[in-house]
């Protein structure tokens, strides 16, 4: 009965993990995405001056190269663990 106890913990706890590492890299490929998606549509990052009537665009591309770092570091992270707790809970 005890054994039978410890499964269901053990069970339960990399069920509650794997939800958590499949959002983290459901999160992670969006931003992944939205930035694939910002880079081929174009998007700029415009800044209006109160001064001037002027207003200056410009692709942020160390922005860009921080938020993909993020979100491939996340996935590297994330994607490895889901995979293993995924095939821990289909061995149990």
């Amino acid at each position: 009965m005890e054994t039978l106890k410890k499964m269901s913990v053990f069970t339960l706890a990399m069920g509650i993990l794997l939800v958590i590492v499949v959002i983290m890299t459901m999160i992670a490929g969006g931003q992944l995405l939205n930035l694939g998606l910002d880079w081929v549509l174009g998007v700029e990052n415009c800044y209006y001056a109160r001064e001037a009537i002027a207003q200056e665009c410009s692709k942020d591309i160390n922005g860009i190269k921080r938020d993909i770092a993020n979100s491939v570091s996340m996935l590297v992270i994330a994607a490895p663990m889901a995979w293993f707790t995924f095939k821990q809970l289909k061995k149990k």
